[in-house]
């Protein structure tokens, strides 16, 4: 949500927008008559993207009546859409292996490559300046004002764990990275070299959701489809399980005090935790 708003793209090429206070439809914005297969609010609350199937991205002005501006996508369907924190970069990854990246709002391309693999997770860095990037169980770092990769880094897997780079956050800071592969493993590398420098496995988990640091860098919350989240707190190497939901943990994300975890869950519940001792303290149950 974004000035108390939400949206969802539909199957139809539609962008539905929404209040968050009561759901209500604000606006429903036309764009192409094909899926849209991701949206997302820029940090700043003023623009609206949506990609579209056939590799188009529309950025609408947020709260004004006008029609989108269009961004050509460099083929094949968009799989993701990040914002830089600053709101003056958009990257897309796109299947085939494409990444691009557009300086907003001139909607000029500064970054176009092709990586080896399907990318699986984009984060910018607080500063906007530098674009991480999640492959077939790599870590990349690419720095938008040298247009090249400054690192690339392996991430070590067994042989039965499947290649997949799923989450990626920047520490608040922008010193360090975390990300994880789809299950089991979570690690915590350098920004500025890549090195790994702290790793742990959860063999309970399923498949990564979401996650992300708290608002100290000191630990780590993260969503499974599991019916579970997880608190990593890497300097003493601990994970706590935080057990209560009965479908996949969608979303977990840490309050701006680092006193609470909220998770959401496909069981139409979000759940509020102490992040301390893992306890439960409230429970929301979707609208009807």
């Amino acid at each position: 949500p974004v000035l108390g708003l939400f949206a969802f793209g539909r199957a139809d090429g539609v962008v539905a927008l929404h209040r968050e206070a009561d759901a209500s439809l604000l606006k429903s914005l036309v764009g192409r008559p094909e899926r849209v297969t991701a949206v997302a609010f820029s940090p700043d609350g003023r623009w609206l993207a949506a990609a579209y199937q056939q590799g188009m991205v529309a950025v609408w002005p947020v709260g004004a009546d006008a029609a989108p501006q269009w961004l050509q996508g460099p083929g094949g369907a968009p799989a993701l859409l990040r914002w830089a924190p600053d709101s003056q970069h958009l990257a897309g990854a796109f299947l085939g292996a494409r990444t691009r990246v557009w300086r907003w709002p001139e909607a000029a391309v500064v970054a176009d490559f092709s990586p080896r693999d399907a990318t699986k997770a984009l984060a910018f860095s607080p500063d906007g300046q530098r674009l991480a990037i999640g492959q077939q169980g790599h870590a990349k770092l690419w720095d938008l004002a040298r247009r090249e990769f400054v690192w690339d880094q392996a991430l070590p897997m067994g042989a039965d764990e499947e290649a997949f780079t799923n989450v990626f956050d920047f520490s608040p800071d922008g010193r360090q990275l975390f990300a994880s592969l789809k299950r089991r493993k979570l690690f915590l590398l350098d920004a500025v070299t890549g090195r790994i420098d702290a790793s742990t496995s959860i063999d309970a988990s399923s498949n990564f959701s979401s996650g992300g640091f708290g608002p100290d860098g000191t630990s780590i919350v993260i969503g499974d489809y599991s019916k579970q989240a997880y608190r990593w707190t890497p300097r003493d190497s601990r994970v706590m399980s935080l057990e209560a939901h009965t479908a996949a943990v969608s979303a977990a994300v840490t309050n701006p005090q680092g006193s609470l975890i909220a998770t959401a869950s496909d069981d139409g519940t979000v759940k509020i935790w102490d992040a301390a001792t893992g306890t439960v303290l409230d429970t929301l149950t979707r609208h009807r």
